[in-house]
């Protein structure tokens, strides 16, 4: 028995299936075992109320819309009918498509009861065998918005699309049959190679330049375009990295916050991924944005800023309000490096107390990502204390410019049998104490390479690069900005010290400075 307020639609339908047309829609849950509704989704509760006055117990009303829940049927099952809803998620543009698209597809079915459960098992009536799904409540809602984002709005990009192609002089029809055919082909690597193999474009390549290029081309036509593109690139991300891409490699497409801010998990990958890591102190805006642009993943604003920036002849006349000043600079004209701000002379060692106080500073005032400080074993507590409460801290072990007066100026450390095994200990109680990173200062390379052997977590870097993860660089007026850089191959010098950073996770690096010569720039 079929119904519809339109009676030319009700007789069409009824010839179509062999039935007869009812008069009310109570009529057709009074005869029927299964009633089928058909209706606008605002229509439902309307269509409920009216069919509930000749609902019997135990006869079955479904629905078929994907934005509702069988719960849109109370008031049927409140007088003794089954209920429950059945959405095949595809439109079509006539019933004839619609027949003939039914056999095989895929639906979504929620309810109970004898006559839902044989449409579930797809059995129904005689009818061909369908794939179903089962949904409902509060999943109801998240399963029709996957849907609406599926095929709705792939309409609505593709004819964003269509308009940008028209806009630089295509015809219609062959823009359509670009686009047509470039479909056609994503959706066939989605079925033959599945997601996340089947994302291509400038992103899975990390073509900065591209990125750059779009969103400059999209801005001159329309700023929602801007949105719309750099939002869908930002939820891209994962399914990058899912096929292989890492923080790394993506680094350089940072413009218009595409990229989000890396943290320090996002290191460890890269460590994890075998790739060079690189670290650059900055001090000022300038310095900032050069090292972000070449792709630089950690940037330190360090206390050697006293050294660079002030003219001071060590870093220990630099105060903590110091260092919190350039790095709010830094963290401003930055939007994907990972920043790191150092404590300053004096502002950590008195207790734990005051160092996770300017911890809080550096973090709130200056927004660095984490924190930095010299020493081993005898701030492993320390550095413990603050890992507990949620903060990020790199530690810096052998030649520790804040010590200097006490180790004589800036001298190789781990000379002897008994500083070298010192230096073994700082590191593993570093590490165990919970710091992501260690920089390994002014060490000897045969040392440096040791430090793995004693802490399993941390990978091996030496004043040379060998076995290093990565390398960390003073920056100064005579570094030339390279894309290199990020890959460890550039090197900058200031003073005639080395050094070589090795994360307890991971990162490590290494450092070049001289002092007694011209600053110079030099490939490896």
């Amino acid at each position: 028995m079929v119904y519809s307020p339109t009676p030319a639609h009700a007789s069409a339908l009824a010839g179509r299936v062999g039935a007869a047309v009812a008069g009310e829609p109570a009529d057709v849950a009074t005869v029927c075992d299964l009633t089928l509704l058909t209706v606008p989704d605002d229509a439902l509760a309307q269509v409920s109320a009216a069919l509930a006055s000749g609902a019997r117990p135990g006869g079955a009303v479904v629905h078929t819309s994907g934005a509702h829940g069988a719960a849109a049927l109370t008031a049927i099952a409140a007088r003794g009918g089954v209920v429950g809803s059945l959405h095949p998620p595809f439109r079509s543009r006539d019933v004839e498509t619609a027949v003939e698209r039914l056999p095989g597809a895929t639906f979504a079915v929620e309810g109970g009861g004898a006559g839902i459960k044989a449409l579930a098992d797809g059995d129904g009536r005689g009818a061909r065998r369908t794939r179903a799904g089962r949904a409902g409540g509060a999943k109801s809602r998240s399963y029709h918005a996957a849907l609406v984002m599926a095929s709705n709005y792939t309409v609505t990009l593709y004819a964003i699309a269509e308009a940008l192609l028209v806009g630089i002089g295509a015809e219609r029809a062959a823009a359509d049959g670009a686009l047509d055919a470039l479909l056609a082909a994503t959706v066939e690597n989605l079925r033959t190679q599945g997601i996340p193999m089947a994302l291509t474009g400038p992103l899975t390549r990390a073509d900065a330049g591209t990125v750059e290029a779009h969103l400059r081309a999209l801005a001159q036509v329309d700023d929602r375009l801007v949105e719309v593109y750099s939002e869908l690139a930002r939820l891209s991300l994962p399914l990058v990295v899912a096929r292989g891409g890492t923080p790394g490699r993506l680094s350089a497409c940072s413009h218009r916050g595409i990229i989000m801010r890396l943290t320090i998990r996002d290191i460890q990958k890269m460590k994890t991924a075998h790739e060079p890591i690189a670290m650059l102190t900055a001090y000022d805006a300038t310095s900032a944005r050069l090292s972000e642009a070449a792709g630089v993943p950690m940037l330190l604003v360090g206390d050697t800023l006293g050294m660079v920036i002030q003219g001071h002849d060590s870093t220990i006349p630099v105060t903590l309000d110091d260092v919190i000043y350039h790095a709010r600079i830094v963290t401003r004209v930055t939007s994907h490096a990972l920043v790191v701000g150092r404590y300053a002379f004096m502002s950590f060692t008195i207790s734990p107390e005051q160092a996770l106080a300017n911890a809080g500073r550096l973090m709130q005032e200056g927004r660095v990502s984490a924190v930095k400080l010299e020493g081993g074993e005898y701030v492993a507590a320390t550095i413990a204390r603050m890992v507990q409460t949620g903060i990020p801290v790199m530690a810096h072990i052998g030649l520790m410019p804040q010590s200097v007066n006490k180790t004589g100026g800036f001298r190789v450390q781990g000379n002897d049998v008994e500083t070298a095994r010192q230096l073994l200990r700082d590191a593993k109680a570093v590490e165990d104490a919970g710091a992501f990173a260690v920089v390994l200062e002014l060490v000897p390379a045969p040392l440096a390479e040791m430090i793995p052997t004693g802490c399993t977590s941390r990978p091996s870097a030496s004043a040379r690069g060998h076995t290093a993860t990565g390398r960390y660089r003073c920056f100064t007026t005579s570094w030339r900005c390279s894309t290199r850089l990020c890959r460890g191959t550039r090197t900058s010098t200031r003073r005639s010290a080395r050094s070589s950073a090795t994360p307890s996770a991971p990162t490590s690096a290494t450092c070049r400075r001289t002092a007694s010569r011209p600053p110079k720039t030099a490939l490896p």
